[in-house]
């Protein structure tokens, strides 16, 4: 750690704090983020097959408490729509293009009307207006800006909770970004995987 010390010089940031993160976060962000290795967040942020290792029947209920996360793409990227209960089953829609941020829309008001979401988390680029009359219709929304401060934490939490194979999702495809799932499943005050590591 001594040479992961010399890349952070504040004096707040122990070889503790860093041992620490060591074990905490995926191996791409440790040395993007505390070693100063830039360059090497193009490799996978989950272990080979962590993901499909997962896969299951995810289980709604009416009724249940959800949260949502909504990441609005554009013109070249998708925009995705992701929800997940207090037993960590997945649900997830991704819509193309322009129009997706209003297919977006209508599904956070469909699943509104069957479930009681505790929260809407969301990113605000692209987001912004959608929260407002979401909000104004009584959902509780939560902006989470997708920056590092952030990001690490909240992926570090999601990345344990598929590497001990706590989440169920549906769909063996690729795993998806952490940018697509941690708002839903750890985005927001009151998110299941918070209020389930909180507690240990």
């Amino acid at each position: 750690m001594h040479a992961v010390k010399q890349c952070n010089p504040a004096p707040w940031i122990t070889p503790k704090d860093l041992s620490r993160q060591r074990g905490a976060v995926p191996d791409t962000a440790f040395a993007q983020f505390h070693a100063c290795r830039w360059g090497v967040g193009e490799g996978s942020w989950l272990p080979a097959g962590a993901w499909q290792a997962c896969v299951g029947q995810p289980d709604f209920h009416d009724s249940e408490d959800i949260w949502i996360g909504v990441d609005v793409g554009g013109e070249r990227s998708a925009t995705a729509v992701v929800w997940v209960n207090e037993q960590l089953h997945v649900g997830a829609n991704i819509f193309h293009g322009d129009p997706g941020v209003l297919e977006a829309v209508e599904l956070v008001r469909d699943l509104a009307s069957q479930h009681n979401v505790r929260e809407l988390v969301y990113d605000p680029w692209r987001f912004g207006q959608a929260a407002q009359e979401l909000e104004r219709e009584g959902l509780t929304v939560v902006a989470f800006p997708q920056h590092d401060a952030r990001m690490i934490p909240a992926s570090a939490r999601l990345h344990a909770a598929i590497v001990e194979q706590r989440v169920t999702p549906n769909s063996p495809a690729t795993p998806p970004t952490p940018s697509l799932v941690t708002p839903a499943a750890d985005g927001g005050s009151t998110s299941p995987i918070r209020e389930r590591t909180s507690t240990r």
